[in-house]
This record gives C-alpha cells, sequence and structure tokens, in this order.
C-alpha cells in the first residue's frame, strides 16, 4: 500500500495549520523551507515556523516569505512554549501579528530530539501506561511515567512502504512496552481504515534458541506477542518472522516490530543512510490516539523526502 500517496491526497486538500520547529542548522532550515514552499505555495494551508529568535531572524533574512503562508513565531523557551500553545489550543499572534486561531499540528523539524522529548514529556497530559499481555484484565505497567511510542513510515529501495516501531530508545524495551505498541499501531490502522499486516521480528531463528540468553529473550518475547494477539483476534494477520526481515518485506507486511530499540535504530539507520531506503516521518501513537492530537517527529537532518513526508503526515492526521 502506498501510504504516502494516500495521505498526500488527503494532505493537499487541508487547510490545517502545521508549526514546524526551526534549529541553527542553516542547510536544515533550507530543505525545510524549500519543501515549505513547494508543498503549500500552491495550496491555502499557513505554515508557522517556531524556534528561537536568533534561528528564525537567521532564517527571515536568507528567505523571503510566501505572502500570508508562511509564518514566524519566535519562542524564549520554543519547546515548553509551543506545547503549551498546541495543548492549550491557545491562538497564537506571530512576529508580523498575523492572528492564527490555533495550530493542528506540530513537527519537530530542526529541533534537538533530546529537548524536543524532554518538553513533550512535560507537558502532555497524562498518558494510559503500558499493558501487560499476562494479565487477562490488562494489568498496566510504569503508569506514572510511561513512554511516548513513535510509529514511523519507512520504505525500501523497492518501494514498498511500511510502519516501523522502534525508532526511540525507550519504546519497545519490554514485554509491556511492545505489547502497547502493538496494540496503539493496530488502533492506528483501524483509526485509518487501513488493514494491519504485523510482523515480529527477533533476534534469531527459532532453531538458535539455547545458543544465547538475550537471542532467547527476544524470540520468547515474540512467540508470546504473537499468541496474545491472536488470542485477541484469530483473523488478524500477525507472524513472528524471527530474524528473517527480508521475509517480512517480501511478505508485503505493512507494520513491523524491531527486537528491541538497538536493532530498531541500526535497522532504521541502514535502511535510510546506506538502503536507498526512505523515511517520512514518525507520528506519537499514545498521543493521537489519546487525544486526537497530531506531533510528528522527524531528524534534525532530515532529507527533503522525509521533511515532505512529516508534513504530509501531519496534514493528513490532524483532518478530522
Amino acid at each position: 500500500m502506498d501510504f504516502l500517496h494516500i495521505m498526500r491526497n488527503t494532505a493537499v486538500q487541508s487547510r490545517k495549520i502545521i508549526a514546524i520547529g526551526i534549529g541553527e542548522d542553516r542547510d536544515m532550515n533550507t530543505r525545510i523551507y524549500d519543501v515549505c514552499h513547494q508543498i503549500i505555495g500552491q495550496t491555502s494551508r499557513s505554515c508557522v515556523f517556531w524556534g528561537k529568535y536568533s534561528a528564525l531572524a537567521v532564517m527571515r533574512k536568507d528567505f523571503s516569505p510566501i505572502v500570508h503562508k508562511i509564518e514566524y513565531l519566535s519562542l524564549s523557551s520554543p519547546e515548553d512554549e509551543i506545547l503549551t500553545i498546541f495543548w492549550n489550543q491557545y491562538s497564537i499572534s506571530t512576529d508580523d501579528g498575523t492572528i492564527m486561531n490555533k495550530i493542528d499540528a506540530i513537527i519537530r523539524g530542526g529541533i534537538s530530539s533530546s529537548t524536543f522529548l524532554k518538553a513533550l514529556h512535560q507537558n502532555t497530559p497524562k498518558l494510559t501506561p503500558s499493558i501487560s499481555p499476562d494479565s487477562d484484565a490488562g494489568e498496566v505497567i510504569n503508569a506514572d511515567n510511561p513512554p511516548l511510542y513513535r510509529l514511523a513510515l519507512l520504505e525500501t529501495a523497492d518501494q514498498h512502504q511500511f510502519f516501523f516501531a522502534g525508532v526511540g530508545i525507550d519504546e519497545i524495551n519490554s514485554l509491556e512496552s511492545k505489547t502497547t505498541m502493538i496494540q496503539l499501531g493496530l488502533d492506528f490502522f483501524r483509526q485509518m481504515d487501513w488493514k494491519p499486516e504485523i510482523g515480529i521480528l527477533s533476534g534469531g531463528r527459532l532453531s538458535d534458541l539455547g545458543r544465547d540468553a538475550q537471542v532467547d529473550h527476544t524470540i520468547k518475547q515474540a512467540e508470546t506477542l504473537e499468541k496474545h494477539f491472536r488470542k485477541l483476534n484469530s483473523t488478524l494477520s500477525i507472524k513472528h518472522y524471527q530474524i528473517l526481515i527480508e521475509e517480512a518485506i517480501r511478505a508485503k507486511v505493512n507494520f513491523i516490530i524491531a527486537p528491541d530499540v538497538i536493532s530498531g535504530n541500526l535497522i532504521y539507520r541502514t535502511l535510510i543512510h546506506l538502503g536507498n531506503g526512505k523515511s517520512y516521518g514518525a507520528v506519537y501513537l499514545n498521543i493521537f490516539h489519546q487525544y486526537h492530537r497530531v506531533v510528528i517527529d522527524c531528524s534534525r537532518v532530515a532529507p527533503r523526502f522525509e521533511i515532505e513526508g512529516a508534513i504530509y503526515l501531519a496534514a493528513a492526521l490532524s483532518e478530522d
């Protein structure tokens, strides 16, 4: 399924206001501006560039805005302030005095991941904690500080697109967090009216059991997850592909869960930076599911295609 095409078709009709973070990297800022110019130059959508005054001042000097379509919002504490505006749905007055009703979606853009994630944790209303698959009652885990769950849209060199879980270092570190990630992913697919084809990866083949404790752990987790979700829904397409990610791709799986966060990050980086693949941003699943608010992540050194994908993702998901 060409997810990007579907979201692009929705996004081009969107009038939602998207706020994109601007950092200190002028090359990244150039790519953000060029992509925004390309996407919104022929539409009625508005875009807000947010960040520190110093970063926006340089950007304003480098580029002339598309009249009434690109606005600048200088903030002293950008991450905290933009999230306060976003969550409270405050109207804003941009640097040029334009009044905008509210921000519909936020893209991290060129902002540091660590500072943005810290602010997102601190400013996001209480999130539903992780769920244990070992309890019929749905026992919750880590109730006081549940992680944020990101689901990234990736594409192979052969143009197969799939959603991928395991790009954040604190997202799938336990059986409970993997269970929650899959459940949130299923809810996301249901909301988008897409059919999920789930592939769970582990650190080895079933025949490798007994050779290494960590590999054994990921295999047993994957087997438990497959049985758990098959029990909940016998018609669900879900399979433990062991370590054979190539088989999952050949089977056109569209929702893949990494064995752990280290291998997840390596899969992502190998595909994008070495394997001629593409990334199109990542949605914060539990924020979208619980509050139907759209926050999109992308690398602060993202290439043009990732910035473009993040904007399409933000615009499409923010449509009611």
